[in-house]
């Protein structure tokens, strides 16, 4: 005569007990492992229509004659900036740049700013604007070099300096309020084409 056998009553409840736990630490492991990636995510500044907030400056608003001028176009699927001119330092002036709001898409804490380019192998600036760079020459400068190339550069926070002593020395990525792509500060022909930037 066969027979079955029964786990016993406390015996079958631990080990549901014990699978339930299992999953509960599965899924509290998987919402972590979300939260960790969200968090180290990198603000982009990017998007397939954000191109288009990019503004064109130049020193002719203070009197300057440089000139110049920014295009939106695509290359494969990839939207980008491309700011073209000639820069003068005539009448004072000495700038042309492309440069958009970012007051509420930065957060407080950042390391730096990294940026996608090529350009015609000139040097080139980030210039980043705060709730403290209230008058028009106030900023926060920092260089980097270009090539035919695109590239990414990741400037960190720290080689930002600011054009005025007044200026506080740490930058709070809660205090910025614009940052901008900037030809600057002598005579020469600027070509730059800027398909990404963002904070790290």
């Amino acid at each position: 005569m066969g027979f079955t056998l029964h786990q016993p009553r406390a015996d079958y409840d631990v080990a549901m007990a014990i699978q339930i736990n299992r999953f509960i630490l599965a899924s509290t492991l998987a919402c972590f492992s979300l939260m960790t990636r969200a968090d180290k995510e990198e603000p982009s500044l990017w998007s397939p229509t954000s191109a288009n907030d990019w503004q064109f400056v130049s020193d002719q608003v203070m009197g300057g004659v440089s000139s110049g001028e920014a295009s939106v176009s695509l290359e494969g699927v990839a939207p980008q900036v491309q700011m073209t001119g000639d820069v003068s330092t005539a009448n004072n002036g000495g700038f042309i740049q492309i440069r958009r709001d970012v007051s509420n898409l930065t957060t407080k804490n950042i390391s730096g700013v990294y940026l996608t380019v090529k350009g015609n192998g000139e040097k080139y600036f980030v210039h980043i604007r705060t709730k403290w760079t209230v008058l028009p020459w106030q900023y926060y400068q920092a260089e980097f070099a270009t090539s035919d190339q695109w590239r990414e550069t990741r400037i960190s926070i720290g080689e930002f300096n600011g054009s005025s002593w007044l200026l506080p020395t740490n930058i709070s990525g809660g205090d910025i309020r614009s940052i901008g792509i900037v030809a600057f500060g002598r005579d020469h022909a600027a070509d730059i084409s800027v398909r990404e930037i963002g904070f790290f």
